[in-house]
Protein backbone atom coordinates (compact mmCIF):
# COMPACT_ATOMS: atom_id res chain seq x y z
CA UNK A 1 0.00 0.00 0.00
CA UNK A 2 1.43 3.57 -1.28
CA UNK A 3 1.45 6.10 1.72
CA UNK A 4 0.80 9.50 0.74
CA UNK A 5 4.15 10.44 0.93
CA UNK A 6 4.92 7.81 -1.77
CA UNK A 7 1.88 9.00 -3.84
CA UNK A 8 3.62 12.19 -3.83
CA UNK A 9 7.25 11.77 -5.10
CA UNK A 10 5.71 9.83 -7.38
CA UNK A 11 4.04 11.95 -9.35
CA UNK A 12 6.85 14.48 -8.78
CA UNK A 13 9.26 12.37 -10.33
CA UNK A 14 6.92 11.13 -13.42
CA UNK A 15 6.42 15.04 -13.66
CA UNK A 16 10.13 16.16 -13.44
CA UNK A 17 11.10 13.34 -15.94
CA UNK A 18 8.45 14.60 -18.20
CA UNK A 19 10.36 18.16 -17.78
CA UNK A 20 13.51 16.77 -17.92
CA UNK A 21 13.08 14.57 -21.15
CA UNK A 22 11.15 16.90 -22.84
CA UNK A 23 12.08 20.25 -22.25
CA UNK A 24 14.01 23.62 -23.64
CA UNK A 25 16.54 24.78 -22.65
CA UNK A 26 14.99 27.65 -20.77
CA UNK A 27 12.81 25.29 -18.78
CA UNK A 28 16.08 23.04 -18.35
CA UNK A 29 18.12 26.01 -16.67
CA UNK A 30 15.11 26.80 -14.40
CA UNK A 31 15.00 22.96 -13.50
CA UNK A 32 18.94 23.52 -12.72
CA UNK A 33 18.10 26.47 -10.61
CA UNK A 34 15.86 24.84 -8.55
CA UNK A 35 17.94 21.88 -7.49
CA UNK A 36 21.19 24.25 -7.12
CA UNK A 37 18.37 26.26 -4.38
CA UNK A 38 17.28 22.98 -2.88
CA UNK A 39 20.09 21.11 -2.54
CA UNK A 40 20.98 23.75 0.44
CA UNK A 41 17.67 22.90 1.86
CA UNK A 42 18.23 20.58 5.03
CA UNK A 43 14.91 20.86 6.25
CA UNK A 44 12.93 17.51 6.10
CA UNK A 45 10.31 18.49 3.48
CA UNK A 46 13.38 18.57 1.23
CA UNK A 47 13.61 15.20 1.07
CA UNK A 48 10.52 14.80 -1.21
CA UNK A 49 11.82 17.51 -3.22
CA UNK A 50 13.48 17.70 -6.56
CA UNK A 51 16.74 16.37 -5.16
CA UNK A 52 15.22 12.87 -4.71
CA UNK A 53 13.15 13.40 -8.18
CA UNK A 54 16.51 14.00 -9.99
CA UNK A 55 18.41 11.22 -8.47
CA UNK A 56 15.97 9.06 -9.41
CA UNK A 57 15.22 10.20 -12.69
CA UNK A 58 18.92 10.12 -13.22
CA UNK A 59 19.14 6.48 -12.13
CA UNK A 60 16.94 5.59 -14.41
CA UNK A 61 18.37 7.21 -17.36
CA UNK A 62 21.12 4.88 -15.97
CA UNK A 63 19.31 2.24 -16.49
CA UNK A 64 17.25 2.68 -19.52
CA UNK A 65 19.15 5.42 -21.97
CA UNK A 66 16.49 5.74 -24.38
CA UNK A 67 14.74 9.17 -25.12
CA UNK A 68 11.49 6.69 -24.87
CA UNK A 69 9.35 8.36 -21.64
CA UNK A 70 7.06 5.05 -21.69
CA UNK A 71 10.84 3.16 -20.67
CA UNK A 72 11.95 6.21 -18.44
CA UNK A 73 8.37 6.09 -16.52
CA UNK A 74 8.00 2.24 -16.14
CA UNK A 75 11.84 2.26 -14.71
CA UNK A 76 11.14 5.44 -12.60
CA UNK A 77 8.14 3.06 -10.93
CA UNK A 78 10.30 0.17 -10.48
CA UNK A 79 12.67 2.16 -8.64
CA UNK A 80 10.19 3.96 -6.47
CA UNK A 81 8.50 0.31 -5.71
CA UNK A 82 11.79 -1.02 -5.00
CA UNK A 83 12.56 1.65 -2.53
CA UNK A 84 9.08 1.22 -0.83
CA UNK A 85 9.61 -2.70 -0.56
CA UNK A 86 13.18 -1.67 1.13
CA UNK A 87 11.54 1.18 3.67
CA UNK A 88 8.95 -2.06 4.46
CA UNK A 89 11.22 -4.54 4.94
CA UNK A 90 14.33 -2.58 6.45
CA UNK A 91 11.85 -0.39 9.10
CA UNK A 92 8.32 -1.34 9.41
CA UNK A 93 8.33 -5.01 9.42
CA UNK A 94 10.64 -4.93 12.63
CA UNK A 95 8.52 -2.63 14.22
CA UNK A 96 5.39 -4.30 13.67
CA UNK A 97 7.35 -7.78 14.72
CA UNK A 98 8.22 -5.73 17.87
CA UNK A 99 4.69 -4.74 18.83
CA UNK A 100 5.63 -0.93 18.50
CA UNK A 101 2.24 -0.03 16.29
CA UNK A 102 2.25 3.66 17.63
CA UNK A 103 5.88 3.78 15.96
CA UNK A 104 3.93 2.51 12.72
CA UNK A 105 1.51 4.74 12.90
CA UNK A 106 3.92 7.71 13.47
CA UNK A 107 6.40 6.64 10.58
CA UNK A 108 4.12 8.72 8.02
Amino acid sequence: MKRISDIYLESHTLQYSISVTFADDRVQNALQSKLERESKWTKKMARNGIRTSNSIVAEAIEIQPSNRWSAIKKTIQSILKNNRTDYWRDYVRPLLQQGRMLEVICAE
